[in-house]
């Protein structure tokens, strides 16, 4: 089947990388702590660098937990203040690789020290995104992602995520 992102954060970078994810052949999951009830599909929107705007669709949930099987990747997208919180509340799923594309100082410490048997990948966003008043995100240049290991055998899901951003621009 196809593979199941979850993306705790669902600010500007949350939402940029769950648009290249699905734009890349993945299905994405994006936690909306305001959501109540059960999974739901949704909509994500992207701004490119020529003003087009394109709608992409995610399923939305309450909770990580709220997802019928573990994710094949967690993409903790949240700023550090809250990063270990974002990792209490993935507990459900202890063995999912994890992606910190945000460098908060010390957030793959605090991701290894909540989750010491997952696999962990260190994103680098060089991307510079605005998050607009209805939601939508801007991307304002080029820019890329970089993807190191950090923790486990992550090179197959490197590999696969890697792809997927290529497909996805």
């Amino acid at each position: 089947g196809r593979m199941t992102d979850l993306i705790v954060g669902g600010g500007a970078v949350g939402t940029f990388l769950a648009s290249a994810l699905v734009a890349g052949g993945r299905d994405v999951a994006i936690v909306r702590r305001r959501l109540g009830g059960s999974p739901r599909p949704g909509e994500i929107t992207i701004v490119g660098r020529d003003g087009v705007r394109v709608a992409r669709a995610v399923t939305e949930v309450a909770a990580p937990g709220d997802l019928p099987g573990p994710p094949d990747l967690i993409v903790f997208a949240v700023k550090a203040f809250d990063l270990a919180d974002a990792v209490a509340s993935c507990a459900n799923w202890p063995d999912a690789p994890a992606l910190t594309p945000l460098n908060g100082v010390g957030a793959e410490e605090i991701v290894r020290a909540g989750r010491p048997d997952a696999g962990l990948i260190a994103g680098s966003l060089t991307v510079s995104l605005d998050l607009l008043p209805d939601g939508a995100v801007a991307r304002l240049n080029r820019g890329g992602i970089g993807l190191a290991p950090v923790h486990g055998d992550v090179a197959t899901t490197i590999d696969a995520l890697s792809a997927a951003f290529a497909a996805g621009g």
